[in-house]
């Protein structure tokens, strides 16, 4: 069976991942997550991402993206 799952950033992941990987900007910081700034600041302020975002997120930090520290599943549900 699939599932549709979606993920929105944890309160405080994107400064948490900046401040990690030393990103000083934030152009640097759209950049290591594969956005623009308009993104960026639309997941700061909790907009969902899917599956490909969160594959991204795991494979830059290392963590599972199940389980990581910086994304939350908030949508889980079977396809149609």
């Amino acid at each position: 069976m699939n599932s549709s799952s979606a993920y929105h950033f944890r309160p405080g992941a994107i400064d948490a991942l900046a401040a990690h990987h030393n990103l000083q900007t934030e152009n640097a910081v759209a950049g290591f997550l594969g956005v623009n700034l308009d993104q960026l600041g639309q997941l700061r302020h909790g907009a969902l991402v899917g599956l490909p975002m969160a594959m991204r997120v795991s494979t830059l930090t290392g963590f599972d993206y199940k389980f990581s520290p910086w994304l939350e599943t908030v949508v889980s549900e079977p396809a149609a």
